[in-house]
């Protein structure tokens, strides 16, 4: 049945999502507003991540739903671990092809732990 449709033209295919999707425009929204409410709940604060690494622990009474990570670098990415209590963001440099690597040098960043 898969190989079905796949052999229809692009644009049948393209018509045929658009409709099987329809039905999920209003669950769309609503998540897309309640997703907006949380992530503008907090303001950004400037963090520097020593060596690469940061440590936060969470505020009990507040439980965070987002944690956004900004780093000023643009040429690394946050790998973040979380759990109950606290969470930890290394910062990654890739390479070319070559593995990526825990950024060894300071890293400022902007932390907003949204929560409503």
């Amino acid at each position: 049945m898969l190989q079905h449709w796949l052999l229809k033209p692009e644009q049948v295919r393209e018509e045929l999502l658009q409709t099987w999707a329809k039905p999920f425009e209003t669950l769309k929204l609503a998540v897309k507003l309640a997703l907006q409410l949380i992530r503008e709940s907090a303001g950004a604060t400037p963090c520097v991540a020593e060596s690469g690494f940061y440590q936060h622990t969470l505020d009990t009474d507040q439980p965070a739903q987002i944690i956004r990570v900004c780093p000023d670098d643009p040429d690394c990415y946050p790998v973040i671990s979380a759990g109950r209590h606290r969470f930890t963001i290394r910062f990654m440099r890739q390479k070319n092809l070559d593995p990526a690597l825990q950024v060894e040098d300071s890293v400022n960043f902007k932390l907003i732990c949204c929560s409503i």
